[in-house]
Protein backbone atom coordinates (compact mmCIF):
# COMPACT_ATOMS: atom_id res chain seq x y z
CA UNK A 1 0.00 0.00 0.00
CA UNK A 2 1.63 3.74 -0.94
CA UNK A 3 -0.31 6.81 0.23
CA UNK A 4 -2.93 5.12 2.60
CA UNK A 5 -5.56 7.63 4.75
CA UNK A 6 -8.52 7.08 6.65
CA UNK A 7 -10.24 7.59 9.43
CA UNK A 8 -12.85 6.03 11.93
CA UNK A 9 -15.04 6.91 14.53
CA UNK A 10 -16.53 5.23 17.20
CA UNK A 11 -19.50 3.11 16.07
CA UNK A 12 -17.89 2.58 12.54
CA UNK A 13 -17.47 -0.56 11.16
CA UNK A 14 -14.73 -1.36 7.89
CA UNK A 15 -13.72 -3.89 6.03
CA UNK A 16 -10.90 -4.74 4.47
CA UNK A 17 -10.76 -6.19 1.06
CA UNK A 18 -8.28 -7.06 -1.80
CA UNK A 19 -6.69 -9.54 -3.75
CA UNK A 20 -3.60 -11.74 -1.98
CA UNK A 21 -0.46 -9.81 -1.14
CA UNK A 22 -2.60 -6.06 -1.29
CA UNK A 23 -1.54 -5.30 2.34
CA UNK A 24 -4.71 -6.29 4.56
CA UNK A 25 -2.92 -8.54 7.03
CA UNK A 26 0.07 -6.01 6.96
CA UNK A 27 -2.32 -3.07 7.93
CA UNK A 28 -3.83 -4.92 10.32
CA UNK A 29 -0.94 -5.85 12.06
CA UNK A 30 0.23 -2.60 11.93
CA UNK A 31 -2.63 -1.18 13.22
CA UNK A 32 -2.15 -3.72 16.41
CA UNK A 33 1.38 -2.59 17.20
CA UNK A 34 2.83 -6.19 15.75
CA UNK A 35 4.90 -5.08 12.77
CA UNK A 36 6.43 -1.85 12.36
CA UNK A 37 5.64 0.29 9.07
CA UNK A 38 8.26 0.96 6.58
CA UNK A 39 7.20 4.52 6.14
CA UNK A 40 4.93 7.01 7.29
CA UNK A 41 3.18 7.68 10.84
CA UNK A 42 0.15 6.10 12.02
CA UNK A 43 -2.05 8.38 14.17
CA UNK A 44 -4.12 7.16 17.09
CA UNK A 45 -5.87 10.19 18.28
CA UNK A 46 -3.55 12.77 16.59
CA UNK A 47 -0.65 11.11 18.21
CA UNK A 48 2.05 8.77 16.72
CA UNK A 49 1.60 5.35 17.96
CA UNK A 50 5.61 4.16 17.24
CA UNK A 51 5.82 7.53 19.35
CA UNK A 52 3.61 7.19 22.17
CA UNK A 53 5.54 5.58 25.60
CA UNK A 54 3.56 3.54 28.00
CA UNK A 55 0.95 2.29 25.34
CA UNK A 56 0.26 -1.01 26.70
CA UNK A 57 -1.34 -3.79 24.54
CA UNK A 58 -4.63 -5.77 25.95
CA UNK A 59 -3.60 -8.84 28.19
CA UNK A 60 -7.18 -10.47 26.46
CA UNK A 61 -6.94 -9.45 23.06
CA UNK A 62 -6.08 -11.72 20.15
CA UNK A 63 -4.78 -10.59 16.77
CA UNK A 64 -5.67 -13.06 14.23
CA UNK A 65 -5.56 -11.49 10.20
Amino acid sequence: MRNLSFGVNDGDVIALTGKNGAGKSTLLRILARVSQPDGGTVFYNDVDILKRAGVRKKRNSLFRP
